[in-house]
C-alpha cells in the first residue's frame, strides 16, 4: 500500500499542489482521510479542492457543461471535496453558467474508468 511521505522540509500545506498531480489516476490523498478535528488534513483537502475547482471553473466557462462527474479515488473524499469544488466554481465561473452546472460523484465509483474504457473497446 502506498504510504504518503512528505519531505521534512515541506509542510503539509505546501505538499497540496504536488499531490494534485496524481488526482487523475490514483491519488495518495484518497488514503489520507480527514478525521474529525484534523485541521492539517482538512486544509490540504480544501486547498487541493480549490485548485481543482478553479480549473473546472475555466472548463465551465469554455464548454458550458450541464454536469461535471468526478470519479476515482479523489471522489471518495466526500463532502469536503464536493462542497469546496462547487463553491469555487460558483465564485470563479460566469454566473449564468455556474448556476446550472452540477458537480457529482461517478455512479460506478472507482470502477467508472475501467467500465468506460471497456465500453469504448466494445463500441469499435
Amino acid at each position: 500500500k502506498f504510504v504518503l511521505r512528505i519531505p521534512e522540509n515541506l509542510d503539509e500545506k505546501g505538499a497540496a499542489p504536488l499531490l494534485c498531480a496524481g488526482i487523475t489516476t490514483w491519488s495518495p490523498l484518497s488514503h489520507w482521510k480527514v478525521k474529525k478535528g484534523d485541521k492539517v488534513a482538512e486544509e490540504v483537502w480544501v486547498e487541493m479542492a480549490t485548485a481543482l475547482g478553479a480549473f473546472l471553473a475555466g472548463m465551465v466557462n469554455m464548454l458550458n457543461p450541464d454536469r461535471i462527474i468526478l470519479a476515482g479515488g479523489i471522489a471518495q473524499a466526500g463532502e469536503i471535496l464536493f462542497s469546496t469544488v462547487r463553491k469555487t466554481i460558483k465564485e470563479r465561473a460566469m454566473r449564468v453558467l455556474s448556476e446550472t452546472v452540477e458537480v457529482v460523484p461517478a455512479g460506478l465509483g472507482n470502477d467508472s474508468g475501467i467500465v468506460s474504457g471497456a465500453a469504448l473497446v466494445f463500441q469499435k
